[in-house]
């Protein structure tokens, strides 16, 4: 009887919960048809339904647009004479059903419709002058910023900048489709513009500098661990069972570290453990592998969590000698600790590890030493 129960059981509680999901969604959904109906209406605009224009993932909150939803813009808006308004942050799944996008998704929806329609310019209007340097929450009165490139708003974007969504980036930069994040309530006075590409100034080799906490680590050492193959593939196996995604992967000699959002762990009970237990099985499996029987006390797993990433971004970062280290000597010293350093091979952005108590600061140091 009690195998039965589970077996009836189970299906309700994941039918309840997807209920809730979907009910959450189309709640969250109403402000934004709302808000573009009465727009439409009051300036005799044609209004567009989202479900006539995009075709989503059923990933509630957090949705992704699908390839198909390109020829279905082009095709609506063929035969669109007048302006037009469409609400934005959601789009309907091949169910018909309703699923948002995660924070900030209108940026999203303008992105895409200006990509598919190979528009000239698309105009993202907020309540800020445009893009700054820095956080105004951080620091007071930063310069803003004139022209950015794509590549640097993505990176500002995806580390902190809550102007522009990160993702909205792709179909932009795809068609190189310059963007202007502008104040709509200073229209017509300039913003930020993103493009292609702009003009270096060796002066000022940083564009911007952006900070989120938030982040912890699985630090792994295993004696021989850069000889033995197939390891990498091992730990991110392991993580990825584990629905966790990566921000980072630092390494030394025979051990590194696994940089993971906080959120991903904290929200699961015992998760920690279940990581570890993971981690230890299939690092255990690579090593059979090469001929290496480890046994538990060969292999040192520990979790670390309370610090985020300070992100120095530009363009003119690429081939500066020494700036890596002209900011790591101003953040030693400010006082601050640097737990982890990480830069791409585009040496478009350099990424610093710090505690979570040393964020602000650490922002506030390379701006007045960097930017100001």
């Amino acid at each position: 009887m009690r195998i039965v129960a589970a077996s009836m059981v189970n299906p309700l509680q994941k039918f309840v919960k997807l209920s809730r999901e979907a009910y959450r969604d189309s709640l969250k959904a109403v402000g934004e048809e709302a808000c573009a109906r009465l727009i439409a209406k009051a300036a005799r605009f044609e209004y567009v339904d989202p479900r006539e224009i995009f075709q989503v993932s059923s990933s509630r909150g957090g949705a992704r647009i699908l390839p198909r939803s390109q020829e279905m813009i082009r095709r609506r808006f063929a035969r669109c004479d007048k302006v037009f308004v469409t609400p934005g942050f959601y789009g309907y799944t091949e169910a018909g059903r309703i699923a948002t996008f995660s924070r900030g998704g209108s940026d999203l929806t303008g992105a895409y419709i200006a990509a598919a329609l190979d528009a000239v310019c698309y105009e993202n209007f907020t309540d800020t002058d445009g893009i700054y340097c820095v956080s105004p929450d951080i620091v007071r009165n930063p310069k803003k910023v004139e022209v950015m490139t794509f590549d640097e708003m993505r990176d500002l974007a995806y580390s902190g900048f809550n102007v522009f969504h990160d993702e909205a980036i792709r179909p932009v930069r795809r068609s190189r489709i310059a963007v202007h994040v502008r104040n709509t309530f200073q229209y017509p006075a300039q913003g930020t513009y993103i493009v292609h590409d702009r003009k270096s100034d060796p002066r000022k080799p940083i564009i911007g500098v952006a900070y989120r906490g938030g982040l912890c680590s699985f630090d792994i050492a295993i004696d021989n661990l850069n000889g033995m193959i197939g390891v990498g593939e091992a730990i991110l196996t392991a993580l990825s069972d584990e629905g966790l995604s990566v921000e980072f992967i630092t390494t030394g000699i025979d051990d590194l570290a696994v940089i993971l959002r906080e959120d991903q762990i904290s929200d699961r009970p015992g998760a920690i453990d279940d990581v570890k237990k993971r981690l230890f099985a299939e690092i255990v499996r690579a090593a059979a592998k090469n001929s290496m029987y480890l046994q538990e006390y060969d292999v040192s797993i520990t979790f670390q969590s309370h610090f985020g990433s300070l992100v120095v971004a530009g363009k003119d970062l690429k081939g500066r000698r020494g700036i890596a280290a002209h900011v790591q000597l101003a953040l030693a010293e400010a006082g601050i600790n640097v737990r982890f350093m990480s830069q791409g091979p585009t040496e478009r952005c350099i990424i610093y590890g710090v505690d979570v108590a040393d964020g602000a600061k650490a922002v506030r140091t390379i701006h007045d030493k960097f930017i100001a």
